[in-house]
């Protein structure tokens, strides 16, 4: 009987058709509903679509999406956390600043800096630093008070690193090393400038202080270059904060020089960059601390 069921299945095939094609269920009234309903559904679709070729507006943006109360508590614990890790550093530790050598906005602030510790990441370094400027900044410009005061005490330690440890005023070191000489200069190899004097140095930083601590194995190598996660964390931090505060003339001009530094020694602007087949310039970030 089975093998009569499957000559007969075979005889009312059409040639041609594949030998696992099913063959065409009979009419029934459940079958027509399907039926009616899968063309209802593709009348909608269409009706959609020409309601979408009608108009003419831009596509709007996607809102941006937050999370439920949970996820709010749970940044909430993060967040305090994460501000154990703060402490006022010493001048051993990173170069401090007189309240002088500042904007007016850091009058009476106490320096802040993040320390790290495990592997390459002993002492303070610009990757913690940055991360924590960018955080107390965005929290700043939601009306976080306390985050305008840490962010301020972060950025005061950043601006000390910028200055460098040579202890000469006149010769801000940032991310260079003695034997490139100043770090304002444009033509100091490989990237350009990586500091802008002003009221307080202000530029992108050595990758971590104290700097002797990239000499336990050659002397004459301490810690020197910047390193462009933690610059770029930083610079956006000091807008935020900037904006946070009112836009005082001396955030600005400090964030404007972020800005500036950020583009010459981490994306090498003007100097390193690829062209695209169209012609179009791109700047590509330096890797690593150099």
């Amino acid at each position: 009987g089975r093998k009569r069921a499957r000559a007969t299945n075979c005889a009312l095939r059409e040639p041609g058709t594949p030998a696992h094609r099913a063959l065409p269920r009979a009419r029934t009234p459940r079958n027509d509903r399907m039926r009616r309903a899968a063309l209802f559904l593709l009348a909608l679709q269409g009706a959609e679509r020409l309601v979408a070729a009608g108009d003419k507006r831009p596509p709007q943006p996607t809102p941006p999406r937050f999370g439920g109360q949970p996820v709010k508590d749970s940044f909430k614990v993060w967040l305090s956390s994460w501000r154990n890790l703060y402490a006022e550093p010493s001048s051993d530790e990173v170069p401090l600043l007189k309240d002088s050598e500042l904007p007016k906005e850091f009058a009476g602030v106490q320096p802040k800096v993040v320390r790290s510790a495990g592997g390459f990441a002993g002492g303070v370094v610009s990757e913690g630093m940055g991360y924590a400027m960018m955080v107390e900044g965005m929290m700043a410009a939601q009306g976080d008070g306390w985050a305008k005061e840490l962010a301020l005490g972060l950025l005061r330690s950043w601006l000390g690193m910028a200055q460098g440890d040579n202890h000469d005023p006149d010769l801000a070191l940032g991310g260079a090393s003695e034997p490139d000489g100043s770090a304002e200069k444009v033509d100091s190899l490989p990237y350009g400038q990586s500091a802008i004097k002003g009221n307080g140095p202000a530029g992108v930083v050595t990758w971590k202080f104290p700097r002797h601590l990239c000499a336990a194995n050659d002397p004459w190598k301490p810690c020197h270059g910047s390193a462009a996660d933690g610059d770029v964390d930083a610079v956006l931090g000091a807008i935020y904060l900037a904006g946070a505060l009112g836009y005082p003339e001396g955030l600005v001009d400090i964030a404007v020089r972020l800005i500036i530094t950020f583009a010459s020694a981490d994306l090498g602007f003007p100097d390193m960059y690829r062209t695209l087949p169209d012609g179009k310039r791109v700047f590509v970030p330096k890797a690593g601390s150099q």
